[in-house]
């Protein structure tokens, strides 16, 4: 099951960065068993969940993700570390 405009399977990720803006799909940008760094991440207007993140290991510099339909960020397994990020929920 695909769900992400933006999908990333079993990747390593080097300094990262990534925009995604008004997504139509479950997710806008979704991560599974992905490993590495992402500088930047920037999510605007997503109609569901912004990024989900699955069975990885990431450092996360800075996210910027707002207007989520439902989670901004959905993380689950594995671990994940983030240094600066804004998350702002479409109520």
């Amino acid at each position: 099951m695909l769900t992400g405009c933006i999908m990333l399977l079993d990747i390593v990720l080097e300094n990262a960065s990534t925009v995604a803006k008004a997504a139509n799909c479950e997710d806008a940008v979704n991560l599974v068993r992905a490993k590495g760094s992402i500088y930047e991440i920037s999510i605007n207007d997503a109609i569901s969940d912004g990024l989900d993140a699955d069975f990885s290991s990431l450092s996360i510099e800075s996210a910027n993700i707002s207007g989520a339909g439902n989670d901004c960020v959905d993380f689950s397994g594995d671990n994940y570390k983030d240094r600066k990020s804004k998350f702002d929920e479409l109520f």
